[in-house]
């Protein structure tokens, strides 16, 4: 799960659970699982809090870019 926590630099917290059952030959462990949550500063990207025209521009900006590297090349 991915939430954004609203605020001016575009912070989101990834969130889930890991779930896992370790074994060797003879036996296996009781399956065990952890929750976890993990915030990422994002710098402000406008396009993540929904902003599609920032982001139809941040896209087409990267690829004037990548086009201009490739003739470059």
């Amino acid at each position: 799960m991915v939430s954004h926590s609203g605020s001016d630099r575009g912070d989101i917290t990834i969130s889930g659970e890991v779930r896992w059952q370790a074994c060797d030959d003879d036996q296996c462990f009781l399956p065990q699982r952890q929750r976890f949550e993990l915030p990422i500063r994002t710098g402000g990207v406008k396009w993540m809090r929904g902003d599609e025209t920032d982001a139809a521009e941040n896209f087409r900006d990267h690829f004037r870019r990548m086009n201009k590297r490739r003739q470059t090349d």
